[in-house]
C-alpha cells in the first residue's frame, strides 16, 4: 500500500513539473497596454517586471523567452495616468 501511495505522489510530481516544462517550450505573445507590458502564456497573462528586455518586440509579438516567475517587482508604468484594468496571473522577470 505504501508503494502504491509513493507511486502516486511521485506521478503527481512529475506531472506537475512536466506542465511548467511544457509552458516554458511553447510559444508565447508580448502584449502592450498602458498598464505594462505582458508575456501571454497559454492564454494568461503575466506583467513582465523587467519590460527593457523585450522593448524590440511589438505588441501581438510571438516570442519563445526564457521567464521566471517572481513574487514581487517594484518596475512602475512609465504611463504617468491610466484607468484601463488589466488583471494578470502573476509577475515574471525575462531572462
Amino acid at each position: 500500500m505504501r508503494t502504491l501511495i509513493g507511486f502516486g505522489i511521485s506521478a503527481l510530481v512529475l506531472i506537475s513539473c512536466g506542465t511548467k516544462e511544457e509552458e516554458l517550450k511553447q510559444e508565447q505573445e508580448i502584449v502592450r497596454n498602458c498598464t505594462g507590458t505582458y508575456l501571454n502564456i497559454s492564454g494568461k497573462n503575466y506583467l513582465i517586471c523587467n519590460p527593457e528586455a523585450v522593448e524590440s518586440y511589438e505588441s501581438g509579438d510571438k516570442v519563445l523567452l526564457d521567464y521566471e516567475e517572481i513574487n514581487d517587482c517594484d518596475y512602475q508604468s512609465e504611463t504617468p495616468i491610466c484607468l484601463m484594468g488589466f488583471s494578470h496571473e502573476g509577475i515574471v522577470t525575462i531572462q
